[in-house]
């Protein structure tokens, strides 16, 4: 199926032609499918599909640059890597609210696994609770032609939610516990906050907005670099944050 071989870790460059469609350019050309309609298929899309669209941005974008060589070559090549970024720097992003809130789960996720090995009490771990799959977060969902926005009791929780969030970070640094981050942690996050700094946040809704301020406040103030990191890579990864 075209979601099982988006999961491929090996795909080739699609030159945008069916009849080049092979085992290995058959994700680009699927992934393809998907980005160039998401402004007809968006208002027909389920949580569920805006998830997996999400999940699969995400992960292309912060795949390892082996694949971009054959699109340094020739820019007619489509690759995974760059219809997502395409995708990421494009106004359509911005529009698609619903894509976009489970995006910033998605990020918010990947920045908790990174920081899961270094907590010392993952249970603390604010991240956690910003993107918990059992709390209401996304303010916006298309139903049929239309966006249905939800009414704002539906979201009590979701507010207690980021209090709890603030509270806890706060918490963290009366007590000086940090999540202690090596050079590989600090790029990876690096990375991660590059995608974060390429969207729009002025179309964010409000949860998302809050969401996004206590991600990089925690990334922040709850983690240290180790002494052996070098100085320039954890200021720079401060002054992201910040």
């Amino acid at each position: 199926s075209g979601r099982a071989s988006r999961n491929k870790e090996e795909s080739e460059p699609w030159d945008g032609s069916a009849s080049s469609i092979t085992t290995l350019t058959y994700p680009v050309a699927y992934w393809h499918l998907i980005v160039s309609n998401l402004p007809v298929l968006f208002p027909y899309l389920s949580e569920n599909d805006a998830e997996y669209i999400a999940e699969g941005l995400l992960k292309t974008l912060l795949v390892k640059q082996t694949q971009s060589t054959f699109a340094d070559e020739d820019d007619v090549l489509f690759t995974m890597e760059k219809l997502s970024k395409d995708l990421l720097h494009s106004s359509l992003l911005p529009e698609l609210q619903m894509l976009q809130c489970f995006f910033l789960s998605r990020i918010i996720q990947r920045c908790a696994s990174v920081l899961s090995s270094t907590f010392p009490n993952i249970a603390n771990q604010p991240l956690g609770l910003l993107c918990a799959g059992d709390t209401l977060w996304c303010e916006a969902i298309p139903s049929g032609h239309a966006a249905s926005v939800r009414s704002r009791n539906d979201f009590s929780v979701s507010w207690a939610v980021m209090e709890k969030v603030a509270l806890n970070i706060l918490s963290l640094v009366k007590d000086r516990s940090y999540a202690t981050l090596e050079e590989e942690h600090i790029k990876e996050l690096l990375s991660i906050l590059e995608v974060i700094s390429a969207l729009n946040v002025d179309s964010f809704f409000p949860l998302d907005f809050t969401r996004c301020f206590l991600l990089l406040i925690s990334l922040a103030v709850n983690s240290r670099a180790s002494i052996s990191c070098n100085k320039a890579l954890s200021l720079k990864f401060l002054a992201t944050c910040c």
